[in-house]
Parts: C-alpha cells; structure tokens; sequence
C-alpha cells in the first residue's frame, strides 16, 4: 500500500484523480487543499510515499498570489522534504505556459527548477507534467477554461463572445490526464519531463459548431474520439450546478 498525497485536492483535476484512484486498492490518499492550514503540512508529507502536487492558482486576486501560491507552495513541500531526510517521488502539475513570459508561467517555472534541483542533488524521483488546456467534467466555467465555459454556456442559452474563431488551442481530456499520473505513480523510469497524449488542436470557431451541434441534438452516430470526449463533456454541464 503507498500513501499518496494529493495537494491541490478539491480543485478539476484532483477531484478527478482521487475518483478514478478510488479504483484501485493499492493506494491510501491522503488530502492538502485551500481548507487546510499549512501547519497541517508536514505531518501529511512525511508519511507520504507519492506526492502528486496539483495545487496552484492561475487567476488569483493579487498578481503577488502566483509567487505566493504557485512557487511558495512548492518550496514548503521541499522544505520538509529536506528537514525531514525523505525521499518521496513527487508529480508536479506544470503547465505549458511555463515556457512563456507572464506571471503565472514565471511561477511554474520557478516551481519546476525547485523540483528540478532536488532531484539533481539528492537523486528524488520527479515527475512534472506542462499540461495545455485541460477539458472534462468537475471545470468551473467562466473561470479559465474555454471548453467548460462554452460547454455550460450554451447548454444553457448564455451568449458567448469569440474574438478571434480561427485562434488554435491545444487541449487534453481530463481522463487522458488522471490515467497518464496513475502510470506514473507505478513507473520507475528517471524521465524528468513528461507528456500527456493524445493532444487535440482545434480552432475556437469549430469548437463552437461542434458543442452547438450538440445543443441541437446531433449526438448520433459520433465515432470521433475528441468528439466523444467533448460530448462526455457536454453532457455533464447540462445539469451541473455552479
């Protein structure tokens, strides 16, 4: 049995991964979200074997937030890693923005280079995912993902503004994301940096028709596999209460 801890755990892709992870009896899970107090941190990291580190904030109140959250965070979990002699393997939720020059991006890559000089002087097995835009059920809309957003909205007769239709993103299912981490829960290779497939690049006006064609009723015969996904998608959002 390992003990995992999941930090980031009541947010999109935790409350998904502690459902799928509920499958599997190999695993004890353990919890570290924005209701806890950061006192509460060290007991949970030290009996941990897993830490699967998905909490951070990407539209926070105050710009300082990012630093605050997104990288102090980080160096608290290594800060009792150290104290504490422990050699858990860790997953880190980067993101691809961590390549690009604004302040959340800066604050995941100052996350990932912690990480990444801990493993480079004590040998701790890191994972860190830079994930693009993630879609599935458990998203708050109107927030800062564009699927959740448009799915909620047009199955709910809300209007939506697209300034540019031909704008191309690049999106993963949340599924796809939960079974990449579970994989590498039990995966002892040494890669540092890690990807999650298969990817969708799609451009915002198509994803529009799409979920509108789905408003319509035109969910018969779909054998696309993103189509499918988006359709899980929209379904969820028919109902969902925010």
């Amino acid at each position: 049995m390992k003990n995992v801890l999941i930090t980031g755990s009541k947010g999109f892709v935790g409350r998904n991964l502690i459902e799928k992870l509920s499958q599997y009896n190999c695993f004890s899970i353990d919890e570290f979200d924005a209701d806890n107090d950061i006192s509460e941190l060290a007991e949970k990291v030290i009996k941990s074997d897993i830490i699967i580190h998905l909490a951070g904030v990407n539209r926070p109140q105050k710009i300082e937030e990012f630093a605050n959250v997104n990288t102090g965070l980080t160096e608290s979990l290594i800060e009792i890693i150290n104290k504490n002699k422990l050699n858990p393997k860790i997953i880190f939720s980067s993101s691809s923005q961590a390549l690009l020059d604004n302040p959340y991006g800066k604050s995941k890559k100052e996350a990932e280079d912690i990480l990444i000089k801990l493993n480079k002087e004590f040998g701790t097995d890191i994972k860190i995912f830079r994930f693009p835009g993630l879609f599935g059920k458990y998203c708050r809309p109107n927030y800062n993902s564009v699927v959740a957003t448009f799915c909620y909205n047009i199955s709910h007769d809300i209007p939506i503004q697209i300034s540019n239709p031909e704008n191309i993103i690049t999106l993963v299912y949340i599924d796809d994301v939960c079974s990449g981490i579970i994989n590498e829960m039990k995966d002892e290779s040494n890669k540092l940096f890690l990807d999650i497939n298969p990817k969708y690049d799609i451009k915002l006006g198509e994803l529009v028709d799409i979920l509108t064609s789905f408003k319509n009723g035109e969910t018969d015969y779909i054998t696309d596999d993103f189509k499918k996904k988006l359709l899980n998608t929209y379904h969820y959002y028919v109902t969902a209460q925010f």
